[in-house]
């Protein structure tokens, strides 16, 4: 008799513990999650770079540079936005919220970029930097293990 309750007790503590891991929240792991957010940071670099041509020859006018940034600020911020939709992994809240808020400056800095001659000549005059909000974006992926997204 002792062993047949032994036996029915390994079977309910088994039976149990795959319901407990069945009713997970089932959020990805943040290594899933990272290969997500990379895969997206590759699509949203390679819309970057298919206009970048316009930076390797003569120094571009100013109107077109506005035009590139008017060009790559829909994908930008639909690239922005798929990375935002993806389910969060758990223990990276701060630095998700950081990533989050750091993309939505970059996409409205790239918008204003598109429309606005001050924000281009601004960044023309701080020709040696990177404007503050790409810094910061790269800042926040590096926080959250994304350094790939760094291109």
């Amino acid at each position: 008799m002792h062993k047949f309750s032994t036996v029915v007790f390994a079977v309910a503590v088994t039976i149990g513990a795959v319901a407990v891991a069945g009713c997970s929240d089932d959020k990805p792991s943040a290594e899933a999650w990272r290969a997500d957010v990379v895969a997206l940071c590759d699509q949203i670099n390679a819309d970057f770079d298919a206009g970048g041509t316009l930076f390797r020859s003569e120094t571009p006018s100013l109107e077109e540079v506005m035009a590139y940034y008017a060009d790559v600020t829909p994908k930008f911020a639909a690239g922005a936005k798929e990375i935002e939709s993806l389910e969060r992994p758990d223990g990276l809240d701060s630095e998700v919220d950081e990533l989050f808020a750091a993309l939505d400056a970059a996409v409205a800095y790239v918008e204003s970029a598109a429309t606005d001659r001050a924000v281009l000549e601004s960044e023309i005059a701080a020709a040696d930097q990177a404007p503050e909000v790409f810094v910061r974006l790269e800042t926040a992926s590096t926080a959250a293990g994304l350094e790939a997204c760094n291109g």
